[in-house]
């Protein structure tokens, strides 16, 4: 798994996607940077759920963009979403990405008792 997931999408959207991880990943980590195309003109909301319980929240304008690394156990599924928040559905647009979306066999993240860092 690694891709670049973009959108573009109108006030109010949601996309997602779901990926089968069946228990197989335990010592691995998820790691993505999220972030806007520059003409984007609101914000985006982006969520990482594992086995449906959300462990990433975060919302982005334009501007920098952010790493997110998830540690994964025994997790049946993986979905990342994201939506679109404020604007006008005239004149508004965002394109939302999840650049170098990845499973890799790592260290866990330092310092945290959560399974994520962001």
């Amino acid at each position: 798994m690694r891709y670049v997931f973009q959108a573009v999408a109108l006030p109010g959207d949601e996309q997602s996607s779901e990926y089968t991880l069946g228990g197989r990943y335990q010592g691995f980590h998820f790691q993505a940077t999220i972030g806007q195309e520059d003409g984007s003109t609101f914000d985006v909301k982006y969520e990482v759920y594992l086995d449906d319980i959300r462990v990433v929240e975060k919302h982005l304008g334009t501007g920098p963009t952010v790493a997110v690394d998830c540690e994964l156990g025994t997790q049946s599924r993986l979905r990342l979403t994201n939506r679109t928040e404020g604007g006008s559905a005239v004149f508004s647009k965002a394109v939302a990405v999840w650049g170098d979306a990845e499973l890799i066999h790592a260290a866990p993240p330092s310092g945290s008792d959560s399974p994520c860092k962001y």
